[in-house]
């Protein structure tokens, strides 16, 4: 089913009216709003906005709720709360090197550098919700072990198999 056929009706209609919102943050505003019903948006897009109150991250029934003290776009819905209803794990675009302009020991040595303990506990780039608290804005929230990782072409299939 298209997204026009959602709109336009037909036995299966769900939608009258589909929003887009210009970006993750803006589609989780819609839903914040009220403009909307229900929302797609990426959990890293609007981490540093949220808290988990109930459930386990990411997975249907999870409650998060909008930090006090939010940045625009989320400032004007302070504890204003969504539950999440599905979840598609999405992985992150990967870091590549062209083989035709790098040798193999370059490669190498830049794997060994975005793989490092180094990079792993740089809070500007994988962050814990304390370190967040604290002023930094990383790339990433670091909740467990997470890191760089060199990984085979193969490890993105569950990505073409959502198509």
């Amino acid at each position: 089913m298209t997204v026009d056929e959602l709109i336009e009706g037909g036995p299966n209609k769900f939608f009258s009216e589909v929003l887009f919102g210009q970006s993750h943050q803006g589609a989780a505003i819609n839903l914040l709003s009220g403009k909307v019903d229900i929302a797609s948006f990426c959990d890293a897009c609007v981490a540093n906005y949220i808290e988990l109150v109930s459930g386990e991250e990411n997975k249907p029934g999870a409650v998060y709720r909008v930090l006090n003290n939010a940045p625009e776009p989320f400032d004007k819905f302070p504890g204003a709360e969504f539950v999440i209803i599905s979840s598609t794990p999405v992985i992150n675009a990967p870091f590549v090197a062209n083989s035709s302009m790098l040798t193999a020991d370059e490669i190498k040595r830049l794997q060994d550098v975005l793989t490092s303990d180094t990079v792993a506990n740089n809070p500007r780039i994988f962050a814990t919700k304390a370190e967040i608290d604290a002023g930094f804005k990383p790339l990433f929230r670091k909740t467990k072990d997470e890191r760089f990782l060199v990984v085979d072409d193969s490890f993105f299939n569950p990505i073409r198999e959502l198509r």
